[in-house]
């Protein structure tokens, strides 16, 4: 089984990998990318589930695909109750859906890939950033019922 202190070494490891749109290697990661990759790695996603992943790429933040993915395979937490390794769902403002998903670190810190730094980085969930999140979700082995 996974921790969250592995999973977050791996997360780690991707900060400064350079963005690329539709990216899902070190060599460049988009935000999905920068998700996917990392659990895919520690096999919290089977090869099966990013190949869905990467088929739906291009399509995936023009409509409600991305939520409806999360939904699938990971479960639903309230925003108050964020805990490190947590993946958050954002809709910046203009957009009708969620457009963008980073790694929640704790802190109130994000790691994501996004196009406006070039890279993956780690940054503060500023106010705005945190008027943008619509939803948040953990992975089931995460949950310790």
């Amino acid at each position: 089984m996974v921790t969250r202190p592995e999973l977050l070494k791996e997360i780690r490891k991707l900060i400064d990998v350079p963005f690329e749109d539709n990216g899902f290697s070190m060599d460049g990661l988009d935000c999905i990318g920068a998700i996917m990759y990392p659990a895919h790695q520690l096999g919290l996603l089977t090869d099966e589930q990013v190949a869905q992943g990467q088929d739906e790429y291009l399509r995936i933040a023009i409509d409600a695909r991305l939520v409806r993915r999360c939904e699938k395979y990971l479960r639903r937490v309230a925003k108050n109750k964020m805990e490190m390794c947590d993946i958050i769902l954002f809709r910046p403002e203009g957009f009708k859906f969620a457009t963008h998903v980073g790694w929640y670190v704790g802190n109130d810190r994000v790691i994501h890939s996004a196009e406006k730094y070039k890279r993956v980085v780690e940054t503060h969930i500023s106010q705005q950033l945190e008027k943008e999140i619509v939803r948040v979700y953990r992975f089931e082995e995460f949950f310790e019922d």
